[in-house]
């Protein structure tokens, strides 16, 4: 099902023509396995925003053990995702445009005094969150199942998170093995609490009477133009975006170099 988002979701060094300038920054709240790295792609495509950032926390957590638990971790976190959706502040060309990014708040089991500090930076800047969440957990704890035994097998990470893996990766068997039911019903479970726990986090990052918003993997697979449209609509955009989107999709609006916009 992910085969047409694989190519219109890759990064490229080329990006569309905005379609149309975000009014306010965004925030993607997910768990692994919801397509989240395809969405951030999609949506960074649009050109609405200055960038839309995946996995926001992975620097601070990569030079940190991969944890957030230190208060230098938190605070290279925290700032590194203030950066982000203040977005292009002082380009000549592009000081309008605000940033987004994407986000596992669960990755790094953050404790609550790290918690609160990030959250209170990222509502300060009022994003718009959404939360992805994905409504088959059978098939997440599969995915899930079979990316931890390809990072086994291989040793890679591109082998067993990447929307897009290497062609080599394939030879390793990982995708034809066959999984315990009892280990599939475990880690559906443990999506089906998560995915409550990131919601609850989540409404932490809004502002006092905003809510947080849907979206779907399944949505995003079944019809990416829609479910990007619609995020754009909740950022300020107007128009006929489905429309935009869907042309932007399949190739036919006009290119530009993603450096006329650069930070």
């Amino acid at each position: 099902a992910l085969l047409p988002l694989r190519a219109w979701a890759a990064p490229s060094p080329m990006q569309p023509v905005p379609l149309c300038t975000a009014r306010r920054p965004v925030v993607v709240v997910k768990l692994p396995r919801t397509a989240s790295t395809a969405l951030g792609h999609l949506l960074n495509g649009t050109g609405a925003w200055c960038s839309v950032v995946n996995e926001v926390t992975n620097p601070a957590g990569a030079r940190h053990n991969f944890t957030l638990t230190t208060p230098a971790a938190c605070h290279e976190a925290t700032r590194e995702a203030a950066r982000v959706l203040d977005g292009c502040q002082g380009h000549p060309s592009a000081s309008h445009l605000p940033g987004a990014f994407t986000l596992n708040l669960l990755k790094f089991h953050m404790p609550l005094g790290c918690l609160e500090p990030f959250a209170q930076a990222v509502r300060a800047r009022r994003p718009v969150v959404f939360v992805l969440s994905r409504a088959n957990v059978v098939h997440q704890a599969v995915s899930a199942l079979r990316a931890r035994a390809a990072l086994k097998a291989t040793g890679r990470v591109d082998c067993a998170y990447l929307a897009r893996p290497p062609p080599d990766c394939n030879s390793t068997g990982h995708q034809s093995m066959r999984l315990r039911v009892g280990a599939v019903i475990q880690e559906a479970q443990a999506a089906e609490h998560n995915t409550r726990l990131m919601q609850r986090h989540a409404r932490r990052l809004t502002a006092p009477g905003e809510a947080v918003h849907p979206v779907s993997y399944e949505a995003v697979v079944r019809d990416p133009a829609g479910t990007v449209a619609a995020m754009l609509a909740r950022s300020g955009c107007s128009g006929d975006l489905a429309a935009a989107v869907q042309a932007q999709l399949h190739g036919s609006a006009p290119l530009a170099p993603v450096a006329s916009k650069a930070r």
